[in-house]
């Protein structure tokens, strides 16, 4: 049975237009073609007091496909901002950049003749005479890292924080739900220990207490102080308490400290997303933490003159069953990184030797210099100059005194606080030509090193600072200050037979 495709009606098999409709039967028929649906007229609307059980049963219409597939994808809570978020400061300038003071003139150097110049070579590499010698600018330790300001006349330092503390992001509900219960765990276990970690830092940071700090790390992180900087634990300790020093100077002691509160996160797990940021900060170290709480707080530091405030991120982290302090890590690196543990390595080694020197050579004491030179210095003197040694001190101390009273003009003793800031050690060539000459005599030293000192002078009632450098120089086995048998060469030639003026 055949029907037409355009009203439905049956068509016999030999016809050729729709008995019906009129339509051709050249275009194909349907065959079997499905009874018509019933078109259902769709009922009034109801009020919701009025549905029906009927209306319930009702099929709902199928969302597309495309919808349904977007709608099983959506995540089941929008993403969280994350309030923590905080901005570092921008490195600070190096705080030893030495300022230079011209070098002062010799009242003799229109003396001196070829024939009869000093065989030492200028320490500073100035016209023989030069007091004192002015040393070259110090160079830089480590232009990357925030730095500390120096002794007199920077801004102060505000000091760089360790890692941010972040929040997670986008994590489902019932998983959130599950991880805030373990946060709110750890922090109700940690959160004293916290505290008094917090307190225990801020106490020995203003008392000065590097030792006490130092009990806030874990002790492989010597190791990457001794791989990186090649100081020791004791070292590292010295420089910390070099730059706490500074600090309570610069803040005029007596110092005290205040913090509050701002927000705080927790973590639990070395893989956590709220540890994330702590890790990424000990990475840095060769540590890592299973777990830890982060408190971010601002904090005040004052002293009797002045205060400084800051804002950052500090952590209570665990490492291996232990609590440590990642400010205390911070701390640590910035002391070495920064120069304050070479200060406190060099002035260990050479410190005495330097206040000893500064201290004689500003007040003119030839017979303290004279200290400082081998013995083979009294026979080269004799020699050459005709100089015993008592009188090649005296000598000395005539230069120095005519030398430097016009930059100094006071009857009292000149009092000099010296504090080395950096040592260079001299290259073989560079050494070589400051040993010329000297080798017939015994006196060609075998190490050398430029010690480089920031001074504050104080003369009656004037002060003075500068920076400067001394040459030491290793001579059979031991350490002697090569400026004082320069300038004991250059006194004796000119109060000895190699002048006509004498004493």
């Amino acid at each position: 049975m055949m029907h037409c495709k355009e009203c439905g009606a049956v068509i016999g098999e030999d016809e050729k237009f729709c008995p019906n409709c009129g339509a051709s039967t050249g275009t194909p028929f349907l065959e079997d073609m499905p009874d018509p649906i019933e078109v259902v007229e769709p009922a009034a609307a109801e009020t919701p007091d009025a549905v029906t059980a009927s209306a319930a049963e009702q099929p709902a219409a199928a969302a597309p496909e495309a919808s349904q597939a977007a709608a099983e994808s959506a995540p089941e809570t929008a993403p969280q901002s994350n309030p923590y978020a905080s901005q570092q400061a921008a490195p600070q300038g190096n705080p030893y950049a030495s300022q230079q003071t011209a070098p002062q003139s010799s009242p003799y150097a229109s003396q001196q003749t070829a024939s009869q110049a000093n065989p030492y070579g200028n320490p500073q590499g100035t016209p023989a005479g030069n007091i004192p010698p002015q040393a070259g600018a110090v160079p830089n330790y480590d232009p990357t890292m925030t730095a500390i300001p120096p002794m007199v006349g920077q801004p102060p330092k505000k000091k760089k924080k360790g890692c941010l503390i972040a929040l997670l992001i986008a994590i489902p509900v019932v998983i959130l739900a599950a991880i805030i219960i373990v946060v709110v765990c750890v922090a109700t276990s940690a959160g004293n220990r916290t505290k008094n970690m917090v307190e225990d830092y801020w106490q020995a940071y203003v008392s000065g207490d590097a030792d006490a700090i130092a009990e806030m790390v874990p002790d492989e992180y010597w190791d990457y102080i001794q791989d990186t900087y090649d100081f020791s634990k004791d070292e590292a300790i010295a420089g910390l308490d070099e730059y706490l020093d500074e600090l309570s100077d610069r803040l005029g002691g007596n110092l005290t400290y205040s913090w509050d509160q701002t927000n705080a996160a927790a973590g639990v797990g070395s893989d956590s997303e709220m540890l994330k940021d702590a890790n990424d900060f000990l990475s840095d170290f060769d540590l890592k933490a299973d777990a830890g709480v982060g408190v971010e707080m601002d904090a005040t530091v004052s002293g009797d003159s002045d205060s400084e405030d800051y804002s950052f991120s500090m952590w209570s982290v665990k490492i291996d069953g232990k609590w440590y302090n990642t400010e205390a890590i911070s701390d640590f690196d910035m002391a070495c990184s920064d120069g304050y543990a070479a200060t406190a390595k060099y002035t260990a080694e050479y410190g005495d030797m330097m206040d000893t020197y500064w201290t004689a050579f500003l007040n003119a004491d030839g017979e303290t210099l004279g200290t400082y030179v081998p013995d083979a210095m009294w026979d080269f003197l004799k020699e050459q100059y005709g100089c015993d040694k008592n009188a090649a001190v005296d000598y000395l101390s005539q230069y120095l005194d005519e030398s430097l009273s016009s930059e100094y003009d006071t009857d009292d003793a000149i009092i000099v606080d010296q504090k080395i800031t950096q040592v260079d050690d001299y290259e073989a060539e560079d050494m070589a030509d400051m040993n010329d000459g000297l080798d017939e005599y015994g006196l060609s030293g075998d190490d050398m090193k430029d010690v480089y000192s920031d001074l504050e002078i104080t003369y009656g009632d004037e002060s003075d600072s500068q920076s400067s450098s001394v040459i030491l120089t290793q001579i059979d086995g031991k350490w002697y200050i090569y400026d004082c048998m320069y300038y004991l060469t250059e006194a004796c030639y000119y109060y000895g037979d190699g002048s006509s003026d004498g004493i």
